[in-house]
């Protein structure tokens, strides 16, 4: 649910991994993280209130991020070209997604290419 989803853009060159155990050693959890390019993170939480939690403590989340904002551009909520998207969806598939696929629209093919980015999952501590 994009509603629970925030983007931040990292200050500094950083594993996701690395970035993910930061957060929890500083206290956060329940939360993915994922790169998106242009040194981008898309982090999406259990609910509206942990991602709440997080943007609203801007002393927590500049140690990381130089910018976090909610998760909706405008180029993503209308956009003016399909040369480019960014989509998430959730598969049982157990390999990395890298491929290219062809869509066919109006008697034309268009080869897709199709590229998994890295998730890392940080369980909710009970």
């Amino acid at each position: 649910m994009i509603e629970t989803c925030a983007v931040g853009w990292v200050k500094e060159a950083i594993t996701i991994r690395v970035l993910a155990q930061e957060m929890v050693v500083a206290g956060l959890d329940g939360f993915e993280l994922m790169w998106v390019p242009g040194l981008m993170v898309l982090l999406s939480f259990l609910n509206v209130d942990s991602r709440g939690s997080l943007m609203s403590f801007k002393e927590m989340w500049s140690t990381w991020f130089g910018r976090l904002e909610e998760c909706m551009d405008a180029a993503t909520e209308e956009p003016s070209s399909f040369e480019r998207a960014h989509i998430l969806i959730e598969t049982t598939i157990q390999w990395r997604i890298d491929e290219v696929v062809e869509i066919v629209s109006q008697n034309r093919v268009f080869p897709i290419v199709d590229q998994e980015v890295e998730l890392v999952q940080v369980p909710a501590v009970e």
